[in-house]
Formats: C-alpha cells, structure tokens, sequence
C-alpha cells in the first residue's frame, strides 16, 4: 500500500502524531479551528494551521488520560494557543507520499495554505 502525504506533529510530553492517522472528527476539528480545507494544510505557513493540528494532538493525548472529549478539546485549544514559537521549532515534519516527486511528477513539497488568486 502507498504511503500518503502527511504531516508529523511531535512535540515534547506528547505522543507524535500523523496527519495520516486522523479521523474525520479530527480532520473536521483541525478544519474548524484553522479555517483551512484539510487539502491544503500547511503548519510552516499557517500560524491557525499549526494551532489546529497542535489542537488534535493535545485533544488525542488528553482523552487518552480520560478526560472527557468536551473538556480535553477546550483544554487542548488553551494550551496550543499559549505554545511559543521557539517551542515549536521542528515540531512539524512533511512526508512526501510514495511517488511525490521523481519520474511520477508527483509534487514532493507540502501544500500551500494560501490559494493562488486568479491573476497569479
């Protein structure tokens, strides 16, 4: 099976996270707090973006100590938020899927998280 495009979110004290791995609830999640389709994320040049994706991973981690998803999801959006930037230096990693890039002209760059406008 080819391996996907993805992004990996690691940040100390927490369990890594792939953006391959997401549910649709967390695509849903990382899309509500961003403002940013799913296709088109990009932590490096996004600053709503990476608060979402840093959201899903806190939520995640925060149920699985059991709290309750309501609470680990307001949790999770106070924390992010309070996250410095030096904190966050190599925190997101681009994963070219199999095929970005070489004789498939798949694009091994991540995606921009600004559309181009129409006039260029």
């Amino acid at each position: 099976m080819a391996r996907e495009r993805a992004w990996l979110v690691r940040l100390e004290g927490f369990p890594e996270v792939s953006t391959g791995d997401l549910t649709l609830d967390e695509v849903a999640l990382a899309e509500q707090v961003s403002g940013v389709p799913y296709t088109i994320m990009n932590p490096h040049a996004s600053a709503k973006v990476a608060k979402a994706l840093l959201v899903v991973m806190l939520k995640r981690a925060r149920m699985r100590d059991g709290v309750p998803e309501g609470d680990a999801e307001t949790e999770a959006l106070r924390v992010a938020g309070d996250i410095k930037l030096r904190t966050l230096h190599g925190a997101f990693v681009f994963e070219p899927g199999d095929g970005d890039g070489g004789a498939e002209g798949g694009d091994a760059n991540p995606p921009s998280s600004a559309p181009m406008s129409a006039t260029g």
